[in-house]
């Protein structure tokens, strides 16, 4: 038997030898006065795809130069305020982001949203994957970390985005930031193109933009709600990531119509954001990437203190009342049908290698040894490769 290791780069090398490269590569464009436009996914139609409906016949779609951020039209969704100039957002990358900010476009991509749901209250996360900076809304340069392939590496690209007579076409930039969009963008970029984006992975999602691992639960009729009301209520006091989604369903039948009369959409993706009791009722609150919020019981509870909403201005209320619900937990089982556990621990370190082996009969066992120089909490994922499957343990 023999074998070869890989040990990978950690991510703060890597992230940092980027933000190095993109320090120059800004120095010139701000010498030449240009704006970055990326070379290996520029703004064409071939970055877009062929987009179809669901008879598989062509989509025609708005021919035209991709715009930056700032010079998109100012929907509702964009204003702090309708009428006062004064209360008019600035452009960024992010600022103090909530659930409701990610806004489903055209795309298909529920399976990324909702992660993002969850993901953006996490102020350390997401400076690791879309760092702020000075120069982006001026150059057109941004940066999105993920892992691919078991490494860490650094999607480069500009900030133009495709759109619609001024609206995004995918993921919307409410209050002017454009986080959503731009982590659209990068996930597009090492897809192929945008309209690859439609049916995905939550793994794939949760995968790259963490690095952790992630267990899938599966609910069914005879599972122990109790146990499971436990087992999520401890994911969630330990910092865990957690999405949920809903089953496929025949358009039409009686269990789709049953649906529909809730306000929940079949196959597709939701982010748990909370968990309470309520005077004896075990309630779950979820999140809508899309407008479609739940219209059952519990739903018309505040989503937030009055902290929180006291904070809120006009686009906040409008989309926060639009996304965010709670639900009681007998009838989450009842409608979902998993969920996706993103196992991410908050300042962990970690360590990455790739180890390829070569076996002939009979060689059947194989030890690794790994020496521990100080008492630690530790995790160990072992992702094995053989031909096309892949396997996590």
């Amino acid at each position: 038997m023999s074998f070869f290791i890989d040990i990978f780069p950690a991510k703060e090398e890597v992230f940092q030898k980027s933000d190095e490269e993109c320090l120059e590569i800004v120095k010139d464009l701000r010498t030449n006065k240009e704006i970055y436009m990326d070379p290996e996914f520029p703004p064409t139609p071939k970055s877009l795809g062929t987009w179809k409906n669901d008879k598989n016949e062509v989509i025609p779609l708005a021919k035209g130069p991709w715009l930056p951020p700032h010079l998109l039209k100012d929907v509702p969704y964009r204003m702090s305020h309708p009428m006062l100039e004064s209360h008019i957002d600035k452009w960024c990358l992010w600022e103090n982001p909530w659930p409701f900010y990610v806004c489903q476009g055209r795309a298909g991509d529920c399976w990324l949203l909702a992660p993002l749901m969850t993901i953006c209250r996490r102020g350390e996360l997401m400076e690791q994957i879309l760092p702020r900076n000075e120069y982006t809304m001026e150059t057109g340069l941004v940066q999105v970390r993920m892992l691919i392939n078991g490494q860490w590496e650094v999607i480069l690209m500009d900030y133009h985005i495709p759109h619609i007579n001024g609206i995004e076409q995918c993921a919307g930039m409410p209050r002017k930031q454009a986080w959503v969009a731009l982590i659209e963008k990068a996930f597009a970029k090492t897809s192929g193109c945008y309209w690859n984006l439609n049916g995905g992975s939550t793994i794939h999602a949760f995968k790259s933009l963490t690095g952790a691992f992630i267990k899938v639960v599966r609910l069914h009729d005879d599972r122990d709600e109790d146990q499971l009301w436990e087992d999520m209520n401890k994911y969630y006091s330990t910092g865990f990531l957690m999405t949920a989604s809903t089953p496929e369903l025949e358009e039409g039948s009686e269990e789709w119509d049953i649906y529909k009369k809730h306000t929940l959409d079949p196959c597709h993706g939701y982010s748990i954001l909370n968990f309470k009791e309520y005077r004896g009722h075990r309630l779950i609150q979820i999140g809508n990437c899309n407008n479609n919020r739940w219209s059952g019981k519990f739903s018309n509870m505040p989503n937030y203190g009055y902290d929180a909403v006291s904070s809120f201005n006009f686009a906040d209320q409008l989309l926060e009342s639009n996304k965010i619900s709670w639900m009681e937990f007998k009838d989450f089982c009842r409608f979902f049908k998993s969920i996706h556990v993103c196992c991410y621990r908050e300042g962990w370190s970690e360590k990455r290698l790739r180890q390829r082996v070569e076996r002939k009969d009979g060689q059947d066992v194989q030890i690794i040894r790994l020496d521990v120089a100080e008492k630690c909490e530790m995790a160990i994922e072992v992702s094995a490769v053989r031909g096309n499957s892949h396997v996590v343990r």
